[in-house]
């Protein structure tokens, strides 16, 4: 069963989430926003809400779309999943056919 979040929960998880997958700390990310060191901190910790211009600035320095860190996909870990198992059915599937095909070419021969 999905849990509803907020808007704002959402953007602090997604933003932790995203800032480890560019491996930056709080700090760093902070800098490259050319804000003060606990910037990102207070933000993760719901301290503080970043203006709508920030949250694009924040998403073009984790270079991603805005919405992926306003978004409520479920955690982005079940995102990745998700299009684990897609793709490893299309991949599948794909192999299938065209083993299908080899033995049918097979067949053919014998």
């Amino acid at each position: 069963m999905k849990t509803e979040h907020s808007l704002a929960e959402n953007f602090r998880a997604n933003l932790r989430y995203y800032r480890k997958q560019n491996n930056l700390s709080q700090e760093k990310l902070s800098e490259k926003l050319n804000k003060n060191q606990n910037y990102i901190n207070m933000i993760e910790s719901g301290k503080s809400t970043p203006p709508l211009d920030m949250i694009d600035e924040i998403a073009r320095v984790l270079n991603i779309n805005s919405i992926l860190l306003l978004s409520d996909f479920g955690s982005p870990e079940s995102i990745q999943n998700s299009f684990k198992k897609i793709y490893a059915t299309e991949i599948k599937d794909e192999l299938m056919k065209r083993l299908s095909l080899a033995v049918d070419e097979t067949l053919k021969l014998i």
